[in-house]
């Protein structure tokens, strides 16, 4: 069916409480993370009980200032932290999601050295992109590399998936950045559909508000699309970039599919509109 974009307040709410994690709780909660797994580890070198280790792991967070991410139950045990380390995972993929617009694929194919720097033309000014795969439209199996575009908070957010991530990955030998551990000996890439839970579990806990009465239903998609509408409000000349930034193969694509009828966008592809979309491209190539 038909997938909505986030209503403006809502969209705002979500994307500057997830920006706040990804920003300034993410140190404070892998220094916690850290102190916990190290307790742990240096009791299991002990030889003694699952549960000495659990003890010694909990006076090692104890050991650190308390901290309640969103205002919420301070973090105090192991249960509390990795729901707290989830939410802080779910915070990068809103960072990511919101402020390139990609499809939750293409994130979730997403590894660790995702970030790369290339300069731009002449200027000296060096411009991180995201490198992940592009499986629509690719034309081939397992997709093919791409980039994509990336500002200063998701180039933030990968660093803080690297740390997220990097005890699991050096365990199972995996470079992915969207993994969660099943078992001591296995790991899973994170779904779509996990995501969905994801995001609704993370807006309740970060108190984004309701929408006509409750909650909204947050999933993975909508987050593309209303990027895409942000872009449409702000210019409309924009609409040829967002298309290449998208990866679609028309612009009618990124029209129909992902802005819809809401700005009259259509007349930018129309035949009888040539003479606005040679402006827009005129307005496109001059800007800075």
């Amino acid at each position: 069916g038909w997938i909505p974009f986030i209503p403006d307040a809502l969209a705002v709410d979500i994307i500057a409480k997830a920006l706040d994690w990804v920003e300034h709780q993410a140190t404070p909660i892998l220094e916690r993370r850290e102190a916990y797994e190290a307790g742990h580890a240096i009791a299991a070198s002990r030889g003694v009980s699952g549960h000495h280790c659990r003890t010694l792991g909990r006076r090692s967070l104890h050991a650190l200032p308390l901290i309640a991410p969103a205002g919420r139950r301070a973090l105090i045990d192991k249960t509390n932290l990795d729901v707290i380390v989830r939410h802080l995972h779910t915070a990068c993929f809103i960072v990511i999601a919101g402020l390139v617009g990609m499809r939750v694929s293409e994130i979730l194919s997403l590894k660790a050295g995702a970030i790369e720097y290339r300069q731009l033309g002449e200027s000296g000014v060096a411009q991180a992109y995201l490198v992940a795969r592009l499986y629509k439209t690719a034309g081939q199996r397992g997709g093919r590399e791409e980039r994509w575009l990336a500002p200063q908070p998701v180039v933030r957010a990968i660093e803080v998936l690297e740390q997220l991530t990097a005890p699991l990955r050096l365990q199972h030998s995996d470079e992915r950045l969207f993994v969660v551990g099943v078992s001591r000996s296995r790991v899973s890439p994170v779904t779509s559909m996990q995501v969905g839970y994801r995001l609704r579990e993370f807006a309740a806990y970060v108190g984004v508000p309701e929408h006509d009465g409750g909650p909204w239903p947050f999933s993975a998609h909508q987050f593309r699309k209303t990027f895409a509408r942000f872009v449409a409000k702000r210019d409309r000349s924009q609409l040829l970039a967002l298309s290449d930034h998208f990866k679609h193969v028309s612009v009618a694509m990124t029209a129909k599919g992902y802005v819809g009828t809401d700005f009259d966008l259509f007349e930018l592809v129309a035949h009888e509109a040539q003479v606005e979309t040679a402006d827009a491209l005129d307005r496109l190539l001059s800007a800075d």
